[in-house]
């Protein structure tokens, strides 16, 4: 799958959970397509030690297997490696206005697995699957909602009919 978000919206939460969907998808693999120069600006020009411990804490869970980190590419790259993948997992606490990459994911035709926030409740709806039961901004997400994410993840990675009715929900509604 590909992330392309910011890394401040649930990349933490999504390598935490990894390992567990590895148990079960060995091969499975966590594109990373967006870089962190703006937030690491920021919270230097803030002067903020727990957002530099939080940046620092996500590059070394990117260090662990099953993750690939690109950082900021062309649209080209990023659309190509999209329709590549087969989900969209989003494990996040921020309050999107919107979300194109949710957008993107659906129009690539990817099962949508996110949180029931913002956004998303109208951009993904029904075409995708979202969880209640997150944490606030920054936090960690709760046992219930990381369990529920897990097994969820786990479902479309190995049962493809059920993948594919999720992919073409999330389509037919980008459409």
């Amino acid at each position: 799958m590909v992330y392309s978000s910011s890394a401040d919206r649930g990349l933490r939460e999504l390598l935490l959970m990894l390992p567990e969907i590895r148990k079960a998808v060995p091969d499975f693999k966590v594109l990373i397509f967006y870089g962190f120069l703006n937030w690491e600006s920021a919270a230097k020009a803030r002067n903020n030690p727990a957002e530099m411990q939080e940046i620092e804490t996500i590059k070394k869970l990117m260090e662990q297997p099953g993750v690939e980190y690109h950082g900021r590419v062309d649209k080209n790259t990023l659309a190509k490696n999209q329709m590549e993948s087969k989900v969209w997992l989003f494990p996040t606490f921020f309050s999107e206005t919107f979300c194109n990459t949710a957008v993107e994911n659906s129009l690539a035709k990817n099962a949508i697995l996110s949180s029931n926030l913002a956004g998303l409740k109208t951009t993904v709806s029904d075409s995708g699957i979202l969880l209640d039961g997150y944490a606030d901004y920054g936090g960690s997400h709760p046992e219930t909602y990381k369990r529920q994410f897990i097994e969820e993840s786990i479902k479309l990675l190995t049962d493809e009919s059920y993948r594919l009715s999720w992919a073409e929900k999330a389509y037919q509604k980008a459409q």
